[in-house]
Formats: structure tokens, C-alpha cells, sequence
């Protein structure tokens, strides 16, 4: 017998019909009894999913640089510092700061080795803190990362989404945005981790940058209120996850990407037949998505604007779930 000559029952479910929530956290009122027999206990689940047309685009921004100054590396000098173990971070009182501030994201220098800045110092008396243990002496010069200030034109054929966090990104190097003053000018300044000069990027040429948020997958989770035969090594526990959606070939100027999967694209799950009415339905950006640099797991999926802005909500979707009854011989 084929997967075509056995009995399933077949459950269509749109986004639109929720009965609260948004269209990545929706709750979904389903009455089993109307299809589903009550004498079969366990089924297997198989489904296909399509989202509506919407940018879901990459995160990116392109812009020319008009003007260099030189790279600039920042001294200083602590008075204290206090390691906090469960933290792993470092705290150090600046006592002398030299060509400041002691930028957010940057990195400090001590034997050979990198420490992220988690807290920023702008002057003297400020407290900057570093992951990891620092152990540096006190009352004694210390180096941060060198940075450059380039001066940008984000009028004039700018496009995407400029911000803390992203990278410019050049002949095959990656800069790190630290700070961002006057966006939508002609003279917009922007600082970034690293040495650049001129010949690296010349003037008026147009760079591009990135933060690395992507929108190329999702995860589906599915609560059916019942018993899952399955495990999940990150939960460490029977998983919800129903399976995964992927994004279409990518067009960046349209507003029709969609997410989607076929049916059997997925591995068939095994569920115990759902007992309760209120199902909630959850569906997860698979990819990287960053905030302020950092990257962040377990985001809901959301749409982005023409601009890859990200918008509250992802756009709406259909589903259609087929139950096949596993019948014990």
C-alpha cells in the first residue's frame, strides 16, 4: 500500500482564521471530534506551508564614502578592577583616557588577546566592563582596538538599513559599525572598529554593509497539547517542532518572497491524537538575526520593509496538515 491508498484526515488552517495572537504566536480553536477519530490514539503528522508575498530581505545598506580621517587608537588607565565569576566580565574604573571613548562592541588589547566591551566608557570616572577576565595591571597604559572615523553620504543613492551592529564590509574585510551621527545627511559620520585608509576604500566610492541578519528559513512548532514521540537536543525534551520552511530564491527589489514547504519536505511526526480544542501554532527565523551587533537565537519570524527594517508581524500563511491513523496489527 502507498502513502495515496491509506485513510488520513486533513486539517486547513490559515492565519487569518486565529482566534488571538499574532500570525508568528497564533492560537487556533480546531474540534478534533468534527474529523478526527477518537478510537485512534497515535498518528502520523504530515504538512505543507506557504507564507503570503513579503520582503523578508537581508539585512544590507549601501552608501559613498566621501571623506577618511586618520585611524585613531584609544590609550587608557584603570584604578580598579573587580572580576565578577558568574557574569565572566570584567569591571575597570577609568582613571586616564586618552582619544575616548572606549566604544560598545569594540575590543580592548591585553597579552595578545581581544576582550568584547559590554559597557562603554566615554570619560574618566566611567566604569567599563569587558567579557572575560582581565587581569591588567592598574595605574598603567592600556590599548583598545584602533578605530576610523569615514564620513558618509546617506542621501544620495543610499539604500537598506544603516545602523550599530552592522559591518562595512570591503575587499574581503569586515568593519564593525560602533557609532552612527547624522544618518540621512550628506556628512553622516560614521565610526568603525579597524584601520582603513584611503587606498582601501578611495573616495566616492560606494561600500556595502550588513549586519548579517537573515531571513532565509523558519521553524514551525506546533503545540498539539498531547504526547510527541520525539526528542529535541536542545530542549532536552519530547519537541514540539513540527519541521521547517525555506525561503524562495531571494528577488530584493519584490514584495512577493515567500516562505514555504511542500508536502513530505519534512520528516512524517508521530503525535498522540490532540485532546484539547486551543492549539497554538509558533513559527521561528531560522537564521541569524542581530540587535545592536549581538547575536540573538529564538527570534519569532517577522517581515522587513523595502529597506530591511524589520516589522512586527510576519505576513500571513496557509497550512494544511494531513493526520494519517497508525492502526496497531
Amino acid at each position: 500500500m502507498n502513502q495515496l491508498d491509506k485513510n488520513s484526515y486533513t486539517l486547513f488552517l490559515n492565519s487569518t482564521d486565529k482566534v488571538s495572537g499574532t500570525n508568528n504566536n497564533a492560537n487556533y480553536d480546531v474540534n478534533w471530534d468534527d474529523f478526527l477519530p477518537r478510537d485512534i490514539d497515535n498518528y502520523k503528522v504530515v504538512f505543507s506551508f506557504q507564507t503570503a508575498g513579503g520582503y523578508y530581505r537581508d539585512n544590507f545598506s549601501q552608501f559613498k564614502v566621501t571623506a577618511l580621517t586618520a585611524p585613531v587608537q584609544c590609550t587608557y588607565q584603570t584604578s580598579a578592577i573587580i572580576y565578577n565569576p558568574i557574569t565572566n566580565s570584567t569591571s575597570l574604573l577609568i582613571s586616564v583616557l586618552t582619544n575616548g571613548p572606549l566604544f560598545l562592541n569594540s575590543n580592548v588589547l591585553y597579552g595578545g588577546k581581544s576582550y568584547l566591551i559590554t559597557q562603554q566608557a566615554n570619560a574618566v570616572g566611567d566604569t567599563l566592563i569587558v567579557q572575560g577576565y582581565l587581569p591588567v595591571p592598574l595605574n598603567t597604559t592600556l590599548y583598545a582596538e584602533f578605530y576610523t572615523q569615514l564620513t558618509c553620504d546617506t542621501v544620495n543613492g543610499y539604500t537598506g538599513s544603516l545602523s550599530v551592529g552592522q559591518a562595512i564590509n570591503n575587499n574581503g574585510k569586515s568593519y564593525p559599525v560602533l557609532k552612527i551621527t547624522n544618518l540621512g545627511n550628506t556628512a553622516t559620520l560614521v565610526i568603525v572598529m579597524g584601520v582603513i585608509y584611503s587606498a582601501q576604500i578611495p573616495i566616492n566610492s560606494v561600500v556595502y554593509a550588513s549586519n548579517n541578519s537573515t531571513y532565509n528559513g523558519c521553524k514551525i512548532v506546533a503545540n498539539f497539547l498531547g504526547q510527541s514521540k520525539s526528542f529535541d537536543t536542545s530542549s532536552k525534551c519530547p519537541s514540539l517542532t513540527l519541521g521547517y520552511g525555506f525561503r524562495d530564491v531571494q528577488i530584493s527589489t519584490s514584495n512577493s518572497n515567500c516562505l514555504s514547504t511542500f508536502y513530505m519536505q519534512n520528516t512524517p511526526k508521530t503525535i498522540q491524537r490532540p485532546n484539547q480544542n486551543l492549539i497554538n501554532i509558533q513559527i521561528y527565523n531560522n537564521s541569524n538575526v542581530y540587535t545592536n551587533g549581538s547575536l540573538i537565537q529564538n527570534q519569532f519570524l517577522v517581515n522587513t520593509d523595502y529597506f530591511s527594517n524589520p516589522l512586527a508581524d510576519m505576513t500571513s500563511y496557509s497550512m494544511i496538515i494531513e493526520f494519517i491513523p497508525l492502526v496497531k496489527q
